[in-house]
Protein backbone atom coordinates (compact mmCIF):
# COMPACT_ATOMS: atom_id res chain seq x y z
CA UNK A 1 0.00 0.00 0.00
CA UNK A 2 2.90 2.31 0.23
CA UNK A 3 4.78 2.14 -2.44
CA UNK A 4 1.40 2.29 -4.50
CA UNK A 5 0.69 5.69 -2.57
CA UNK A 6 4.23 6.60 -2.97
CA UNK A 7 4.54 6.15 -6.58
CA UNK A 8 1.25 7.56 -7.37
CA UNK A 9 2.46 10.63 -4.97
CA UNK A 10 5.80 10.90 -6.98
CA UNK A 11 4.21 11.11 -10.49
CA UNK A 12 2.01 13.90 -9.52
CA UNK A 13 4.78 15.91 -7.95
CA UNK A 14 6.92 15.72 -10.92
CA UNK A 15 4.50 16.44 -13.56
CA UNK A 16 3.98 19.85 -11.39
CA UNK A 17 6.97 20.95 -9.87
CA UNK A 18 7.04 24.01 -11.70
CA UNK A 19 3.61 25.07 -10.36
CA UNK A 20 4.87 24.25 -6.80
CA UNK A 21 8.13 25.94 -7.63
CA UNK A 22 6.77 29.31 -8.62
CA UNK A 23 3.94 29.33 -5.94
CA UNK A 24 3.99 30.71 -2.26
CA UNK A 25 0.46 29.89 -1.40
CA UNK A 26 0.34 26.50 0.73
CA UNK A 27 -3.51 25.61 -0.19
CA UNK A 28 -2.37 23.81 -2.89
CA UNK A 29 -2.95 20.23 -3.70
CA UNK A 30 0.38 19.28 -5.51
CA UNK A 31 2.51 21.56 -2.12
CA UNK A 32 0.88 20.21 0.52
CA UNK A 33 1.46 16.42 -1.32
CA UNK A 34 5.21 17.02 -1.94
CA UNK A 35 5.49 17.91 1.87
CA UNK A 36 3.48 15.17 3.13
CA UNK A 37 5.13 12.48 1.10
CA UNK A 38 8.77 13.47 2.55
CA UNK A 39 7.55 13.06 5.63
CA UNK A 40 5.70 9.67 4.96
CA UNK A 41 9.09 9.06 3.50
CA UNK A 42 10.89 10.29 6.89
CA UNK A 43 8.39 8.05 8.75
CA UNK A 44 8.52 4.89 6.99
CA UNK A 45 12.45 4.99 6.82
CA UNK A 46 11.83 5.36 10.54
CA UNK A 47 9.34 1.99 11.26
CA UNK A 48 11.99 -0.03 8.66
CA UNK A 49 15.26 0.52 10.86
CA UNK A 50 13.28 -0.29 14.13
CA UNK A 51 14.24 3.09 16.11
CA UNK A 52 10.75 4.16 16.97
CA UNK A 53 10.27 3.09 20.65
CA UNK A 54 7.05 1.75 21.62
CA UNK A 55 5.24 3.10 25.25
CA UNK A 56 2.10 3.14 26.67
CA UNK A 57 2.59 6.38 29.25
CA UNK A 58 -0.14 6.51 31.67
CA UNK A 59 1.15 9.79 34.05
CA UNK A 60 1.90 13.12 33.69
CA UNK A 61 5.21 14.46 33.48
CA UNK A 62 6.86 17.54 34.19
CA UNK A 63 10.39 18.68 34.69
CA UNK A 64 12.44 17.31 37.31
CA UNK A 65 10.13 13.74 36.24
CA UNK A 66 12.67 10.44 35.59
CA UNK A 67 12.21 7.18 34.32
CA UNK A 68 13.02 5.31 31.40
CA UNK A 69 10.06 6.28 29.44
CA UNK A 70 11.76 9.54 29.37
CA UNK A 71 14.62 8.39 27.21
CA UNK A 72 12.19 6.93 24.75
CA UNK A 73 9.72 10.46 24.53
CA UNK A 74 13.35 11.78 24.01
CA UNK A 75 14.80 9.31 21.13
CA UNK A 76 11.01 10.04 19.62
CA UNK A 77 10.87 13.27 19.38
CA UNK A 78 14.30 12.97 18.20
CA UNK A 79 13.18 10.99 15.16
CA UNK A 80 10.29 13.57 14.43
CA UNK A 81 12.83 16.60 14.85
CA UNK A 82 11.44 18.22 17.74
CA UNK A 83 14.41 17.60 20.41
CA UNK A 84 17.73 18.80 18.83
CA UNK A 85 19.45 16.77 17.03
CA UNK A 86 23.20 17.38 18.25
CA UNK A 87 22.34 15.86 21.37
CA UNK A 88 23.52 12.39 21.77
CA UNK A 89 23.50 11.36 25.29
CA UNK A 90 19.66 11.00 26.30
CA UNK A 91 19.33 10.75 30.05
CA UNK A 92 16.22 9.46 31.75
CA UNK A 93 15.67 12.82 33.33
CA UNK A 94 12.85 15.65 32.52
CA UNK A 95 15.46 18.93 31.38
CA UNK A 96 14.87 21.90 29.73
CA UNK A 97 15.68 20.59 26.51
CA UNK A 98 12.74 18.62 26.84
CA UNK A 99 10.49 20.86 28.29
CA UNK A 100 11.41 22.53 24.68
CA UNK A 101 10.42 19.69 22.53
CA UNK A 102 7.45 18.90 24.37
CA UNK A 103 6.48 22.61 24.02
CA UNK A 104 7.03 22.39 20.09
CA UNK A 105 5.21 19.42 19.79
CA UNK A 106 2.38 20.36 21.54
CA UNK A 107 2.50 23.46 19.11
CA UNK A 108 2.44 22.02 16.00
CA UNK A 109 -0.37 19.43 17.20
CA UNK A 110 -2.63 22.38 18.70
CA UNK A 111 -2.53 21.54 22.23
CA UNK A 112 -1.45 24.21 25.11
CA UNK A 113 2.01 24.75 25.12
CA UNK A 114 2.33 23.92 28.81
CA UNK A 115 5.60 21.88 28.07
CA UNK A 116 4.24 19.11 30.64
CA UNK A 117 3.08 16.38 29.05
CA UNK A 118 -0.26 16.24 30.78
CA UNK A 119 -3.15 13.58 29.29
CA UNK A 120 -3.66 15.37 25.90
CA UNK A 121 -0.11 15.33 24.94
CA UNK A 122 0.95 12.28 26.17
CA UNK A 123 -2.12 10.56 23.97
CA UNK A 124 -0.80 12.23 20.81
CA UNK A 125 2.58 10.79 21.98
CA UNK A 126 1.30 6.84 22.46
CA UNK A 127 0.60 6.90 18.88
CA UNK A 128 2.31 4.12 17.04
CA UNK A 129 4.25 5.08 14.09
CA UNK A 130 2.53 2.41 12.10
CA UNK A 131 -1.18 4.67 12.99
CA UNK A 132 0.86 8.18 12.27
CA UNK A 133 2.28 6.49 8.48
CA UNK A 134 -1.66 5.27 8.07
CA UNK A 135 -3.09 9.07 9.28
CA UNK A 136 -0.13 10.58 7.03
CA UNK A 137 -1.36 8.01 4.16
CA UNK A 138 -4.99 9.33 4.26
CA UNK A 139 -4.65 12.68 4.48
CA UNK A 140 -1.98 12.34 1.26
CA UNK A 141 -5.47 10.72 -0.11
CA UNK A 142 -7.55 13.63 1.03
CA UNK A 143 -5.48 16.38 -0.59
CA UNK A 144 -5.50 14.10 -4.46
CA UNK A 145 -9.08 13.99 -4.23
CA UNK A 146 -9.37 17.48 -3.76
CA UNK A 147 -9.28 20.40 -6.51
CA UNK A 148 -7.52 22.72 -4.39
CA UNK A 149 -4.55 25.12 -6.15
CA UNK A 150 -3.57 29.05 -5.84
CA UNK A 151 -4.95 29.83 -9.50
CA UNK A 152 -7.85 31.23 -8.28
CA UNK A 153 -9.00 33.36 -5.36
CA UNK A 154 -10.86 31.18 -2.90
CA UNK A 155 -12.20 30.84 0.80
CA UNK A 156 -10.69 27.68 2.22
CA UNK A 157 -12.26 26.48 5.29
CA UNK A 158 -10.34 23.17 7.00
CA UNK A 159 -13.08 21.68 9.61
CA UNK A 160 -10.50 19.86 11.27
CA UNK A 161 -8.19 23.16 11.67
CA UNK A 162 -11.44 25.31 13.01
CA UNK A 163 -9.86 27.79 10.47
CA UNK A 164 -10.87 30.22 7.27
CA UNK A 165 -8.05 31.44 4.81
CA UNK A 166 -9.14 33.64 2.08
CA UNK A 167 -6.67 33.63 -0.24
CA UNK A 168 -6.32 36.18 -3.23
CA UNK A 169 -3.74 36.38 -6.05
CA UNK A 170 -1.56 33.70 -4.09
CA UNK A 171 -1.43 35.00 -1.19
CA UNK A 172 -3.28 35.03 2.43
CA UNK A 173 -5.34 37.67 2.32
CA UNK A 174 -7.16 36.89 6.23
CA UNK A 175 -7.29 34.14 8.32
CA UNK A 176 -9.77 33.74 11.25
CA UNK A 177 -10.69 30.96 13.62
CA UNK A 178 -14.22 29.50 12.69
CA UNK A 179 -16.71 27.23 14.88
CA UNK A 180 -17.77 23.86 12.87
CA UNK A 181 -20.70 21.41 13.74
CA UNK A 182 -20.51 19.49 16.39
CA UNK A 183 -19.37 15.12 16.31
CA UNK A 184 -23.52 14.16 16.27
CA UNK A 185 -24.43 17.40 13.40
CA UNK A 186 -20.89 17.68 11.20
CA UNK A 187 -19.94 20.82 9.27
CA UNK A 188 -19.75 19.05 4.99
CA UNK A 189 -17.42 19.08 3.02
CA UNK A 190 -18.32 20.88 0.20
CA UNK A 191 -17.31 23.28 -2.83
CA UNK A 192 -19.73 26.05 -3.72
CA UNK A 193 -19.68 29.95 -4.34
CA UNK A 194 -20.95 33.21 -2.03
CA UNK A 195 -23.97 34.25 -3.30
CA UNK A 196 -25.37 37.12 -0.83
CA UNK A 197 -25.02 38.94 2.36
CA UNK A 198 -27.31 39.14 4.39
CA UNK A 199 -26.76 41.90 7.75
CA UNK A 200 -28.86 41.46 10.22
CA UNK A 201 -30.39 38.55 9.65
CA UNK A 202 -33.50 36.44 9.96
CA UNK A 203 -32.86 33.22 11.68
CA UNK A 204 -35.28 30.37 9.57
CA UNK A 205 -35.32 27.19 11.76
CA UNK A 206 -33.81 24.18 9.64
CA UNK A 207 -35.83 21.44 9.64
CA UNK A 208 -33.13 19.10 11.63
CA UNK A 209 -32.82 21.93 14.26
CA UNK A 210 -36.41 22.28 14.53
CA UNK A 211 -37.06 18.44 14.65
CA UNK A 212 -34.08 17.81 17.47
CA UNK A 213 -34.09 20.98 19.42
CA UNK A 214 -37.05 23.23 19.19
CA UNK A 215 -39.95 20.58 19.03
CA UNK A 216 -38.57 19.02 22.52
CA UNK A 217 -38.23 22.11 24.08
CA UNK A 218 -41.55 23.52 22.94
CA UNK A 219 -43.12 20.42 24.35
CA UNK A 220 -41.25 20.85 27.64
CA UNK A 221 -42.55 24.51 27.81
CA UNK A 222 -45.08 26.29 25.82
CA UNK A 223 -43.77 29.38 26.48
CA UNK A 224 -40.31 28.38 24.81
CA UNK A 225 -41.03 30.26 21.42
CA UNK A 226 -42.38 33.23 22.74
CA UNK A 227 -39.65 33.63 25.78
CA UNK A 228 -36.94 33.15 22.74
CA UNK A 229 -38.18 35.68 20.29
CA UNK A 230 -39.60 32.54 17.72
CA UNK A 231 -42.11 33.84 14.96
CA UNK A 232 -44.42 31.09 13.41
CA UNK A 233 -45.31 31.73 9.70
CA UNK A 234 -47.42 30.15 7.09
CA UNK A 235 -44.65 29.35 4.22
CA UNK A 236 -45.97 32.46 2.54
CA UNK A 237 -44.79 34.77 4.79
CA UNK A 238 -48.73 34.98 6.63
CA UNK A 239 -48.68 34.99 10.19
CA UNK A 240 -50.87 32.73 12.21
CA UNK A 241 -53.33 33.73 15.17
CA UNK A 242 -52.77 30.22 17.12
CA UNK A 243 -50.39 28.39 18.92
CA UNK A 244 -50.02 25.22 16.83
CA UNK A 245 -49.44 21.88 19.02
CA UNK A 246 -45.38 21.04 18.83
CA UNK A 247 -45.36 18.75 15.85
CA UNK A 248 -47.25 20.67 13.69
CA UNK A 249 -44.47 23.07 13.76
CA UNK A 250 -43.13 21.02 10.83
CA UNK A 251 -45.48 22.67 8.54
CA UNK A 252 -45.13 25.90 9.37
CA UNK A 253 -41.85 28.11 9.12
CA UNK A 254 -40.29 29.03 12.38
CA UNK A 255 -37.41 32.29 12.45
CA UNK A 256 -36.18 34.49 14.64
CA UNK A 257 -35.99 38.18 13.89
CA UNK A 258 -32.62 40.09 14.06
CA UNK A 259 -31.72 40.97 17.74
CA UNK A 260 -29.77 39.79 20.48
CA UNK A 261 -31.16 36.08 20.37
CA UNK A 262 -30.45 35.58 16.96
CA UNK A 263 -27.83 32.82 16.53
CA UNK A 264 -26.76 34.15 13.66
CA UNK A 265 -25.55 37.66 14.72
CA UNK A 266 -25.14 40.82 12.77
CA UNK A 267 -24.14 39.35 9.06
CA UNK A 268 -25.03 35.58 7.60
CA UNK A 269 -22.92 34.32 4.10
CA UNK A 270 -25.38 32.46 1.35
CA UNK A 271 -24.34 30.07 -0.23
CA UNK A 272 -25.53 27.19 -2.63
CA UNK A 273 -25.75 23.65 -0.60
CA UNK A 274 -28.53 20.74 -0.19
CA UNK A 275 -27.11 20.77 3.69
CA UNK A 276 -28.83 24.58 5.44
CA UNK A 277 -25.29 25.38 6.12
CA UNK A 278 -24.27 29.02 5.81
CA UNK A 279 -21.57 30.86 7.36
CA UNK A 280 -23.02 33.35 9.81
CA UNK A 281 -21.41 35.60 12.78
CA UNK A 282 -22.25 35.01 16.52
CA UNK A 283 -22.76 36.59 19.64
CA UNK A 284 -21.45 33.40 21.38
CA UNK A 285 -17.74 35.08 21.03
CA UNK A 286 -16.15 32.89 24.14
CA UNK A 287 -16.21 29.49 22.12
CA UNK A 288 -13.59 30.54 20.03
CA UNK A 289 -10.83 30.33 22.23
CA UNK A 290 -11.48 26.83 22.15
CA UNK A 291 -9.91 23.94 20.27
CA UNK A 292 -10.83 21.92 18.56
CA UNK A 293 -14.08 24.57 18.22
CA UNK A 294 -16.85 21.80 17.41
CA UNK A 295 -20.23 23.33 18.69
CA UNK A 296 -22.35 24.11 15.82
CA UNK A 297 -25.11 22.51 14.37
CA UNK A 298 -23.46 22.21 11.20
CA UNK A 299 -23.35 25.95 10.00
CA UNK A 300 -19.82 27.75 10.21
CA UNK A 301 -19.45 30.11 12.70
CA UNK A 302 -17.29 33.26 12.00
CA UNK A 303 -14.63 34.42 14.51
CA UNK A 304 -14.28 38.16 11.98
CA UNK A 305 -17.55 38.16 9.94
CA UNK A 306 -17.62 41.81 9.42
CA UNK A 307 -14.22 41.26 7.92
CA UNK A 308 -15.10 38.91 5.79
CA UNK A 309 -18.53 41.25 4.72
CA UNK A 310 -15.87 44.05 4.20
CA UNK A 311 -13.76 41.91 1.94
CA UNK A 312 -16.20 40.42 0.31
CA UNK A 313 -18.25 43.69 -0.56
CA UNK A 314 -14.74 45.52 -1.67
CA UNK A 315 -14.68 42.54 -4.70
CA UNK A 316 -18.36 43.45 -6.04
CA UNK A 317 -19.51 47.12 -5.04
CA UNK A 318 -18.34 50.40 -4.63
CA UNK A 319 -19.39 51.10 -0.92
CA UNK A 320 -17.43 53.17 0.98
CA UNK A 321 -16.20 51.98 4.57
CA UNK A 322 -19.03 54.58 6.14
CA UNK A 323 -21.36 52.98 3.69
CA UNK A 324 -20.62 49.36 4.98
CA UNK A 325 -19.97 50.70 8.65
CA UNK A 326 -23.83 52.09 8.62
CA UNK A 327 -25.00 48.33 7.63
CA UNK A 328 -23.94 47.24 11.25
CA UNK A 329 -24.45 50.06 12.80
CA UNK A 330 -28.60 50.78 11.37
CA UNK A 331 -29.74 46.64 12.85
CA UNK A 332 -32.31 46.74 9.47
CA UNK A 333 -32.31 43.51 7.29
CA UNK A 334 -30.96 43.90 4.40
CA UNK A 335 -29.34 41.09 1.91
CA UNK A 336 -27.05 42.11 -0.80
CA UNK A 337 -26.32 39.78 -4.21
CA UNK A 338 -23.07 39.47 -5.01
CA UNK A 339 -22.19 39.55 -8.64
CA UNK A 340 -18.89 38.65 -8.02
CA UNK A 341 -19.44 34.99 -6.31
CA UNK A 342 -16.14 33.75 -4.69
CA UNK A 343 -15.44 30.14 -4.66
CA UNK A 344 -16.02 28.74 -1.05
CA UNK A 345 -14.31 25.55 -0.59
CA UNK A 346 -14.51 23.31 3.10
CA UNK A 347 -12.52 20.70 3.46
CA UNK A 348 -11.13 18.28 6.62
CA UNK A 349 -7.23 17.81 6.46
CA UNK A 350 -6.13 16.63 9.62
CA UNK A 351 -2.01 16.91 8.57
CA UNK A 352 -1.08 19.82 6.35
CA UNK A 353 2.08 22.08 5.64
CA UNK A 354 2.04 25.50 6.78
CA UNK A 355 4.13 28.55 4.12
CA UNK A 356 6.79 27.24 5.75
CA UNK A 357 6.90 23.82 4.63
CA UNK A 358 5.97 23.06 8.63
CA UNK A 359 3.56 20.33 9.33
CA UNK A 360 0.46 20.52 11.43
CA UNK A 361 -1.53 18.36 13.09
CA UNK A 362 -5.23 18.69 14.19
CA UNK A 363 -7.60 16.88 16.28
CA UNK A 364 -9.69 14.41 14.14
CA UNK A 365 -12.93 15.43 15.42
CA UNK A 366 -15.23 13.47 13.28
CA UNK A 367 -12.61 10.48 13.43
CA UNK A 368 -12.87 10.04 9.62
CA UNK A 369 -8.89 8.88 9.77
CA UNK A 370 -10.34 5.52 11.04
CA UNK A 371 -13.03 5.00 8.03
Amino acid sequence: MYKTILLATLIIVFFNSKLISESTCFIDKDFQIKILTNYLNQLLEINSLGNWKSYNLKKNYKIGSKGKEIQFIKNNLKLLKYYPKNIEILTDSFDIELQKAVKRFQYFHRIDTSGTIDLITRTKLNQTIVNQIKNIEWNIIQWQQSDLNCIENFIFINIADCKLIVIENQKKKLEMKVIVGRISRPSFILDSKINEIEFYPYWVVPPGILRKDIIPNYKKDKNYLLNNNFEILTWQNSPINFNPEPDELVNYKVQQPPGEKNPMGKVKFNFENMHYMFLHDTPGKSLFKNYPSAYSSGCVRLEKAKDLAIYLLSKNESFSMPEIEAFFINEKNKSIKLKNQIPLKINYFTIWANENEELFFAEDIYKYENH
